[in-house]
């Protein structure tokens, strides 16, 4: 596909949740750019999902669809209409369900491309002109497989998140002020699913450990009240140098784990924002494969004592995430950190 004086090409990606799924569909659009530099390159993404995306400098646009479209009729129509205004020549639904499909489709694109069963679901695949069956084990390298339907067989993995000058100030004050200076780890406690969660008191024992061996100070961040309430067993139980974290949007949030040294959390969207930063991460992992969704690249690593082997991940037994004893997660980061203290 290349562009004439005449017609810029115009891609759209099609990745509408959840937070960690569109950080590692970031390859995808950094991919895209990279061979089509000339190209239009939007992304459909919803609402809650966005921040992530913003600032992003291999897209031209960002697509932004309120929570619960497609529950509605009237913001059915109306994301049917802005879609289908945009005339896009290409669509690669990364997300490959009901919902993404139905945005792909909407455009009415020559070339629409989504993934095969049992990787594509629902409606999505018959809803595309192209299927990818993957071959990857990672779901990063698997996303990039769909390129090789537009020529793209040997991509490079780059996230290519960035950071304001306004938000780097941010989040440098926010650490002065909490006398936190580098470096330091950051726990994250919550999680999407119930199934994935790892009891805070656990966390308050890794974080006391980071503290009293390592001389390591942790902050501990969180999102919703729930998480807010583990957060504070963890700061209040975790030592004298366990801290909770302020609220944060997500780009704030993002700004402190790019700072970090060391991040622990389970299958999480912060998890992968710290990998893509390139911040050192131990990934606790009960209901999903640390295999296939681990925080990418070689300076992590995955803890995971169980494999769950049903159909509803989200409804696996607490048991799963349980086996994952402190211990476990206390030698994976001490690992990490004598490993980056040799690289220094």
């Amino acid at each position: 596909m290349t562009g004439t004086a005449s017609h810029r090409p115009r891609i759209l990606i099609v990745r509408l949740s959840a937070l960690g799924d569109v950080v590692l569909t970031t390859p995808v659009a950094c991919e895209l750019r990279r061979h089509f530099p000339e190209a239009h390159l939007a992304w459909a993404v919803e609402s809650s999902f966005a921040p992530v995306l913003e600032h992003h400098p291999a897209l031209d646009e960002l697509i932004v669809l309120p929570r619960g479209w497609a529950k509605s009729w009237r913001s059915f129509l109306k994301v049917w209409r802005e879609i289908r205004a945009r005339r896009f020549d290409l669509v690669i639904d990364v997300q490959s369900l009901s919902r993404s499909g139905l945005v792909g489709w909407f455009t009415r694109a020559k070339t629409r491309i989504a993934f095969a069963p049992p990787q594509g679901r629902e409606i999505a695949p018959w809803l595309a002109t192209h299927r990818c069956a993957p071959t990857q084990t990672h779901v990063v390298d698997r996303f990039l497989e769909l390129l090789t339907l537009v020529g793209i067989n040997r991509p490079e993995v780059t996230f290519g998140l960035k950071e304001t000058l306004d938000e780097a100030s941010w989040a440098e004050g926010t650490l002065e002020r909490m006398g936190l200076g580098q470096p330091y780890a950051v726990i994250n406690p919550g999680a999407g699913w119930p199934s994935k969660l790892w009891s805070p008191d656990r966390f308050a024992q890794v974080a006391e450990y980071l503290n009293r061996v390592h001389h390591l100070p942790v902050l501990v961040v969180w999102g919703n009240q729930a998480e807010r309430e583990w957060a504070e067993i963890i700061a209040d139980l975790g030592g004298n140098r366990t801290y909770l974290a302020p609220p944060t949007t997500i780009r704030q949030m993002m700004s402190l784990l790019r700072r970090a040294s060391l991040m622990i959390a389970s299958d999480t969207g912060p998890l992968h924002i710290a990998a893509a930063w390139g911040t050192p991460c131990v990934g606790l992992y009960g209901p999903t494969n640390g295999e296939e969704t681990g925080p990418y690249g070689t300076r992590h690593i995955v803890v995971q004592a169980a494999r769950y082997r049903g159909k509803h991940r989200r409804r696996a037994p607490r048991a799963i995430m349980e086996a994952i004893t402190v211990d476990m997660v206390c030698q994976a980061c001490a690992q990490l950190l004598s490993e980056a203290k040799a690289a220094a």
